[in-house]
């Protein structure tokens, strides 16, 4: 069973959400949901349900240590995945040199102390490792999975981007409550001539009718 065939059970789960979803559970919505169903039991293979290859079965979310990366540490950490029956990996990139990045970055985002140790994001040594990573895998019959940046949040291509065109990093304003300012007592009232006394907290009904 290829994986493409995975997706007709996503769309039978789809028709079967939206008909709970909105109380739809009408002859109609059977009617298709068996129409959907009936295909697939056809193809449903228990062997493959009792050991699943490895599109089927966990992936790891694998820390390349730019600091320390090696190819010992590559050729065992996929060994031991693949001995914990995983079916593949993520590659997610972090630490290494801070070698070329600005000192706002570094000050910004916590890197620590400036660092020339490692291995620097996106050079030819760092995809070096990964073409390496990648052929380990293969021999044992894992997949890899394109993460897309180094660390999280993602975007910041290991703070190159920041260093390189920070006029163009996100800003945002925000506001905060330092909790020691409170409006003083006050009496305010609304359109219908009710009255309420603002104190420290919330409005409090004073009385209704006039001023």
């Amino acid at each position: 069973m290829e994986s493409r065939s995975l997706i007709p059970f996503y769309r039978v789960g789809l028709v079967l959400d939206l008909a709970l979803k909105n109380g739809v559970a009408t002859m109609k919505a059977l009617t298709l949901l068996a129409f959907l169903a009936v295909p697939l039991l056809a193809q449903f293979d228990p062997a493959t349900f009792k050991s699943p290859p490895a599109q089927y079965r966990g992936h790891a979310m694998w820390s390349f240590p730019l600091t320390t990366l090696s190819e010992s540490y590559i050729a065992s950490g996929i060994e031991e995945m693949a001995k914990l029956n995983y079916g593949g990996f993520f590659i997610e990139p972090g630490g290494g040199p801070t070698t070329g990045l600005s000192d706002a970055y570094i000050k910004l985002f916590r890197r620590g102390q400036t660092d020339s140790r490692g291995v620097v994001y996106l050079s030819d040594e760092y995809f070096r490792y990964y073409k390496l990573a990648m052929e380990e895998a293969k021999k044992r019959g894992l997949e890899v999975v394109l993460y897309d940046d180094y660390s999280f949040p993602t975007g910041t291509v290991g703070g190159q981007l920041f260093s390189k065109y920070p006029q163009y990093a996100a800003k945002s304003l925000d506001m905060t409550d330092a909790g020691h300012h409170r409006p003083s007592p006050s009496r305010v009232g609304d359109s219908s001539g009710n009255l309420y006394r603002w104190g420290r907290d919330e409005p409090r009904y004073v009385r209704s009718g006039g001023y």
